[in-house]
């Protein structure tokens, strides 16, 4: 079991005074079988009173708004997560089955390069060593644990805004391993 903590920070800053925004942050991470929020917190500067709710996709949403004039926003969630040691499922694929043109055209749009994830040669061939010797749930389990051994903190390049990036670019980078791999 692992704990972590997870913080978020963003900014805007207004070229003039604004009297009002609204806004919405989807920092609060996800509870499930293999995954417990601990603690969850949302905070802005200047404070705000903010409520929650459950979007359409099961994702916990922070909605605030601010009514007094500001020229600077700061919006910063922290979390701590225990997550559990994925069971290995009791149904497996394999690279065949994950290359069919079925799964490609259901998952396109998490495994197709983007902006922020564009396609890599060098991951691609990482991907491949170890897609040579591991079944699909070793391979991503043995890319995450390189990932975790490799760094502890992600930053996000600053030319990121933040409704741009999303925290799953990293889960795309390791996903299109599976569509690289022959």
């Amino acid at each position: 079991m692992w704990r972590l903590r997870v913080v978020h920070s963003t900014g805007y800053a207004y070229k003039s005074a604004v009297t009002a925004s609204f806004n919405e942050a989807r920092l609060t991470p996800r509870s499930d079988s293999r995954q417990n929020v601990i603690l969850n917190r949302v905070e802005t500067i200047p404070a705000t009173r903010s409520y929650r709710y459950v979007d359409y996709w099961g994702t916990a949403v922070t909605a605030f708004d601010l009514h007094a004039p500001h020229t600077e926003l700061e919006v910063s969630g922290s979390s701590v997560v225990e997550t559990e040691i994925a069971e290995k499922p009791e149904e497996t694929v394999g690279w065949d089955d994950l290359r069919t043109e079925a799964v490609i055209d259901r998952f396109d749009e998490v495994l197709s390069p983007t902006h922020y994830t564009p396609h890599s040669k060098r991951i691609a061939r990482v991907g491949q060593r170890i897609a040579k010797d591991h079944d699909p749930f070793e391979a991503v389990g043995r890319w995450r644990s390189g990932c975790a051994a490799n760094s502890t903190t992600y930053r996000v390049p600053p030319a990121c805004t933040p409704r741009a990036w999303m925290p799953c670019a990293r889960v795309r980078v390791c996903a299109r391993i599976s569509r690289t791999c022959r």
